[in-house]
């Protein structure tokens, strides 16, 4: 399965904060980033396993209550304490109305390496990403033909790009990158 739109827009919605975690990181920076934001989730690919496996493990992430998985393992086989997504989904809970949010509400951490090596979160609100969102509309003069096709990750501020799109209406496409494919 591709990123979909509502892995970022559900997450608006219900007042959570969207970070993804740069896979570029190695896994010091990983525990590091998730010990900085305490999430209570940790969505994940099944390509990741081995190394979510290995940052339960340490024991440093007591916050995290569920770690769905978005893709299927190629065993069939999530890794042990991993549920499926759409599972997750389809067994929730009716909820009661979504929390009040306001402009300046965090939306968006993105965690970058910094001049340190140490990877810092830069916090960003509905109103930065709406912004930048804007502004890439009227730059851009994107409109409701215009299709974006993202193969790059989405772990640093370019996920604003694909929110222009999304607000013009328009349509984005998302797909993983993976090097030896691209080259095809």
């Amino acid at each position: 399965r591709q990123f979909k739109d509502e892995e970022y827009m559900i997450r608006s919605k219900l007042g959570a904060i969207y970070s993804p975690i740069n896979s570029r990181f190695v896994m010091r920076e990983k525990l590091q980033v998730l010990e900085d934001l305490a999430p209570k989730v940790l969505i994940s690919r099944a390509a990741h396993g081995e190394e979510v496996a290995a940052l339960r493990a340490t024991g440093k992430l007591p916050g995290i209550g569920a770690w769905p998985l978005i893709d299927a393992p190629a065993d069939g086989v999530p890794a042990k304490g991993m549920r499926d997504y759409e599972a997750m989904l389809v067994q929730a809970p009716a909820r009661g109305p979504a929390p009040e949010i306001v402009d300046d509400d965090p939306v968006f951490i993105s965690f970058t390496g910094g001049s340190s090596g140490i990877p810092k979160g830069v916090m960003l609100s509905h109103r930065n990403m709406t912004a930048a969102g804007i502004n890439f509309i009227v730059t851009g003069g994107i409109g409701r033909d215009d299709v974006y096709f993202v193969v790059g990750p989405l772990f640093y501020i370019a996920l604003a790009v694909p929110i222009g799109f999304w607000m013009a209406g328009a349509r984005v496409v998302v797909a993983n990158f993976e090097a030896g494919r691209a080259l095809d």
